[in-house]
């Protein structure tokens, strides 16, 4: 039996309960088992991809939660295994012509030679500013979200290093609902200042000044 067959078995034994299981505890369950994920780090996300391509398993906004398909739970309760509701599905699928054979061919790759490349954490929660060469500036979603509002005066110090985001400045630039503004100006100023383009501004709160700042990230420059 292959790795990837055992830690199959592992998933389908944890979620014949119902319920839902985070990848850290399958993690574990497959470690007790004596399965090595060292040496293949992305051999368990390979395989959750590939059971919830087939319709075993399915997941929600949480990140690394995963359930057992409602159809495969049915075919459980009438002593139906899950092969059989995977063999069922691809026999009903079957019926609507030959043009499925890309797509069972698809999903038969060797799961091995390839990986899933997560998204970094950190940028999904990041709050920052980014000014593009053309002049666009763009918000990211936690920063709008924070904000709570798209009319933001921009005050910017002499050297460009520091910018503060005022809400109920007199003049206010208005961005777009997905948080976008133009201001060949301002790009025109960063060019003169020798900041890299995109120019990103990280910013937080500023208890002293009751305000959003942002400052120029080094790395960004060029």
């Amino acid at each position: 039996m292959t790795k990837y067959e055992r830690i199959r078995g592992v998933i389908r034994r944890v979620y014949e309960d119902g319920r839902q299981h985070g990848i850290g505890e399958l993690r574990e369950t497959c470690r007790a088992d004596g399965i090595d994920l060292e040496t293949d780090r992305h051999a368990l996300n390979n395989v959750l991809f590939q059971m919830k391509k087939n319709g075993y398993l399915m997941c929600g906004e949480e990140k690394g939660v995963y359930w057992k398909a409602e159809r495969e739970m049915e075919n459980s309760a009438k002593g139906e295994n899950a092969d059989s509701g995977s063999e069922k599905r691809e026999a009903e699928h079957g019926r609507k012509g030959e043009d499925m054979d890309g797509a069972v061919k698809a999903l038969s790759l060797d799961w091995k030679q390839y990986f899933i490349l997560e998204p970094e954490r950190g940028m999904l929660s990041e709050k920052k500013m980014t000014v593009t060469e053309k002049g666009e500036i763009r918000l990211s979603a936690p920063l709008r979200r924070e904000m709570g509002t798209r009319k933001i005066e921009l005050a910017f110090s002499r050297d460009m290093q520091t910018v503060y985001l005022n809400p109920n400045g007199e003049h206010a630039h208005a961005f777009t609902k997905a948080g976008t503004a133009k201001s060949r100006e301002l790009a025109e100023i960063l060019r003169k200042m020798k900041a890299g383009f995109p120019a990103v501004y990280m910013v937080k709160w500023d208890d002293e000044i009751a305000a959003w700042k942002g400052k120029l990230d080094g790395a960004a420059k060029k």
